[in-house]
């Protein structure tokens, strides 16, 4: 799990608090945290959490772009090849919308990434992709079109897609995984949690947990993601459901 640092401040402080708080929560739940963040930070960061009091340690995703029309940084990995990436990172950004990268089956171009930890010798899927779309609020249509896109690609035999959504009526909540021509595959609510009716407040923390334990237990995988999409309030919370009423 990576926690998305965009700030040039990472002096040792309440930032490196923060960053070493959300790392040592992460461990402490069973998963491996991780810090995604330019490549100027990644060694500053590393060596900040190896201080006392902290004595943490992340995997680091990286990200270097280019944006010609901003800036003339030639930062950005041009390739998946590992010997491109910086060597305290285990994941890195090799292609952005500015370098035109693009998949079959989206319209737009997109961020391209890659892992040095890709890859099992087993028949275990290598991602399971869980979706947390809460569209019960004024982005509905927004988790719509992210589900339209997701489904166009389908999964794959690397790739468990795994959906929680709820939108903005009552009992409209629904949960299923995605096959790999696109089609839905329904799960029942009460598979996933026997107190779940047709209604599930997703700004209830036990609701993320029961889907995210469900998800990881019968779609196995070397690796995981999580998303959850929704309004955003940094620290303050995420997942805003107007029918349950928020947690």
């Amino acid at each position: 799990m990576y926690l998305d640092w965009e700030s040039s401040d990472i002096s040792v402080g309440p930032e490196t608090d923060y960053i070493a708080a959300w790392c040592k929560t992460v461990a402490n739940a069973g998963y491996q945290p991780g810090v995604y963040c330019h490549p100027s930070e990644v060694s500053v960061i590393a060596a900040q959490l190896a201080l006392a009091p902290y004595h943490v340690t992340a995997q680091f995703w990286v990200a270097a772009w280019t944006n010609p029309s901003v800036s003339s940084s030639t930062t950005q990995f041009p390739t998946y090849d590992p010997t491109q990436a910086q060597a305290s990172a285990t994941s890195w950004q090799y292609g952005d919308v500015y370098s035109i990268q693009t998949v079959n089956g989206l319209l737009s171009p997109v961020d391209l990434d890659t892992s040095s930890l890709y890859g099992t010798s087993d028949t275990t899927r290598n991602w399971t992709v869980i979706l947390y779309l809460d569209g019960d609020n004024n982005l509905d249509a927004y988790m719509a079109d992210e589900l339209s896109q997701v489904e166009s690609v389908g999964s794959n035999n690397g790739v468990n897609l795994v959906v929680l959504r709820d939108g903005p009526l009552s009992n409209d909540s629904q949960a299923f995984s995605i096959n790999s021509n696109g089609s839905q595959q329904s799960i029942p609510l009460s598979n996933i949690n026997s107190t779940w009716s047709n209604e599930v407040n997703m700004s209830d923390g036990t609701t993320l947990s029961s889907f995210a334990d469900y998800a990881i237990n019968q779609y196995p995988a070397a690796h995981y993601l999580i998303e959850l999409k929704d309004h955003g309030s940094s620290w303050t919370g995420t997942c805003q459901d107007e029918t349950s009423g928020n947690a």
